[in-house]
């Protein structure tokens, strides 16, 4: 795979707009959030074949983050399942 050099990924949690900065440097995928809050700071790591398979895993994570610090952990583990 190619270096992924500021690639810019937007999605929302609970109508809020969130945007990550990922970058992929010989294997090692990272992201920082620039705008909005989740309750999640950046993340670093992990095996991913594809940036599609890393922003899945991102938004994932950033929104039971989200949900569990907002609406609490039975809400957050709920959602997981859907």
């Amino acid at each position: 795979m190619n270096d992924i050099i500021n690639h810019k990924h937007t999605f929302t949690v609970d109508g809020k707009k969130i945007v990550l900065n990922i970058n992929n440097s010989k294997g090692v995928w990272k992201s920082d959030i620039v705008e909005g809050k989740t309750g999640c700071s950046g993340s670093q790591g992990g095996r991913y074949d594809s940036l599609k398979d890393y922003t899945e895993a991102q938004e994932k994570e950033h929104t039971y983050i989200y949900n569990f610090f907002n609406k609490g952990h039975a809400f957050a583990k709920a959602q997981l399942s859907l």
